[in-house]
């Protein structure tokens, strides 16, 4: 497992305002044998996250605290003012990167757990 943590983004957890918490996964097309990416797919991946990025985190609706990285997945976790249309949001994305089906979620989450279980 690989985890990218946001950590200037725990400023934000008591702020009070990022309430909902937003997944993005997609399958991996080419994990290695320990369900890693190759380097292969790296680039196409970090491509993936800019797009994510730029699309939810506009007008600072939302910020992008995790990267989870395991398993033949990639998780975008973000948190989010419950304002935000996750779907007409990475609508773009998706068809961008068409062959990347893209799995999401939004639910409450005002503690931050999710946030929270890694350190």
């Amino acid at each position: 497992m690989i985890v990218r943590k946001n950590a200037s983004a725990v400023s934000l957890r008591s702020h009070g305002s990022y309430r909902a918490r937003i997944g993005i996964a997609i399958r991996l097309l080419e994990p290695g044998p320990d369900g890693l990416p190759t380097t292969n797919e790296l680039g196409v991946l970090n491509e993936f996250e800019d797009a994510l990025a730029n699309a939810i985190e506009a007008n600072q609706d939302a910020i992008h605290v995790l990267t989870i990285t395991t398993s033949g997945f990639r998780e975008h976790v973000f948190y989010s003012k419950e304002t935000v249309d996750i779907r007409a949001r990475i609508g773009g994305i998706e068809a961008k990167f068409i062959s990347y089906p893209i799995q999401s979620y939004a639910e409450p989450d005002p503690e931050w757990r999710v946030y929270g279980e890694f350190g």
